[in-house]
């Protein structure tokens, strides 16, 4: 079986190396490294895939905070100035 990993997995291993996985029982292609270590998990957030799922979704949320700002900016310079009663 051919499964694609991460930079750091990758490095970790050598060719003749043994990789302890885990799979689900109704699927047994879906296959899962069992013991993966903080930066394994950190890099596998670069891979294209992920890159390909979370860039739109980071351009989505910069662009709403982006509305959201010039909309308070707009309200605030908007608002009329009450004058104290004298």
């Amino acid at each position: 079986m051919t499964k694609e990993v991460s930079r750091s997995t990758y490095n970790k291993y050598e060719s003749n190396d043994t990789l302890q996985i885990s799979y689900l029982n109704n699927n047994p292609y879906q296959v899962f490294i069992q013991r993966l270590s903080f930066w394994e998990i950190l890099s596998s957030l670069f891979t294209l895939r992920m890159q390909v799922i979370l860039f739109p979704f980071i351009i989505l949320l910069g662009v709403g905070l982006l509305e959201l700002i010039l909309k308070d900016s707009n309200e605030t310079k908007q608002k009329p100035i009450k004058k104290r009663a004298e």
